[in-house]
């Protein structure tokens, strides 16, 4: 279970109970809403990536299904899919393959999910921005872009930009460009070396920590970038942009930076029991449980504005549990 946080820390409340009937209720004041997980993943990265994992095959697929949930397992183009070790080190999944869930487009450009990738080949220029915004973060996204296209990732963005030397980090995307090369920061700084978008898969590795921004572009750095203006931009937007000719992206993993350990995995340190509860929490194979009736554990440190990631499972079909924030 990790936090991140621009300001102070989280108040997050797990409630844990036995089986129960409709009627049952949560403490005074709290309510819990089930929310819809997004869709399934899809999608595969080159095997020169060592983030990326091959296909898999059809045997070991069945293995991994007997083992993991669902939201582990890859489609059969193995793109858009983390393994357990990137789960565990804090990665997420930004497209799920199959929708635009999670995405808003800025204008009334047309995108859409092709066989596992995000599409736009439309007239009218725009952008597919995040719903979330984020500040500090690693960004690897592919991108394949249609000769003579231009496009862009932009860092940091409001859902409307301007300017890019002022509202955002634009990082460009293009077969030539009179001013501004593929793989530059449109108004900021050149790359080290262009490799033009000509039709192929490329894929960014885009580290935004503080004033700084680290480009690699198929596994190579060709960009590192500091904002040494009075005001550098600290959080906003991830936006994917169609500028001309058709644009592709898959496999859009991020992960947040600055994160703090909510739980030790060998302890009930930095939580407290709520009065009322009448289960019993205990740490079993580095999870916390929760046994004998409901029961509400909270942190005791409160935070604002974070971003929580946890892992949760429950074990029958009449349980109910959730998290409080």
């Amino acid at each position: 279970m990790r936090l991140a946080v621009p300001t102070l820390l989280v108040l997050a409340t797990l409630a844990g109970c036995q089986p129960t009937t409709p009627t049952a209720t949560a403490p005074p004041a709290s309510e819990s809403t089930a929310i819809p997980a997004p869709g399934t993943p899809v999608a595969t990265p080159a095997a020169d990536d060592p983030f990326k994992t091959p296909a898999p095959t059809a045997s070991t697929a069945d293995e991994s299904s007997t083992a993991t949930p669902s939201l582990e397992l890859p489609t059969a183009d193995g793109h858009n899919h983390l393994t357990r070790e990137q789960l565990e080190a804090g990665w997420l999944r930004l497209f799920d393959g199959y929708t635009l869930f999670g995405w808003q487009p800025n204008s009334e450009t047309k995108w859409s999910v092709a066989e596992g990738v995000i599409v736009c080949d439309d007239t009218k220029p725009g952008l597919l921005v995040s719903t979330s915004r984020w500040a500090d973060y690693e960004l690897l996204v592919d991108f394949r872009i249609a000769a003579g296209g231009n496009s862009g990732v932009f860092l940091r963005t409001p859902l409307n930009p301007k300017s890019p030397v002022t509202d955002c980090y634009e990082l460009n995307v293009c077969d030539s460009h009179p001013e501004f090369k593929s793989a530059s920061l449109v108004g900021r700084q050149q790359p080290l070396k262009e490799v033009p978008a000509n039709g192929e898969w490329h894929t960014f590795h885009v580290t935004v920590q503080g004033p700084q921004v680290t480009v690699q572009l198929d596994g190579e750095e060709v960009l590192h970038y500091t904002d040494a203006t009075e005001s550098p931009l600290k959080i906003g937007h991830i936006g994917l942009q169609m500028n001309g000719g058709k644009a592709e992206f898959r496999n859009v993993y991020l992960k947040p930076l600055s994160l703090t350990d909510l739980f030790d995995e060998e302890s009930l340190t930095g939580w407290q029991m709520v009065p009322g509860s009448k289960g019993e929490f205990q740490v079993a194979d580095r999870t916390i449980q929760v046994t004998g009736g409901r029961g509400f554990l909270e942190t005791e440190r409160t935070a604002s504005n974070f971003v929580l990631q946890f892992e949760a499972i429950t074990h029958g079909e009449a349980l109910n549990s959730g998290v409080f924030f």
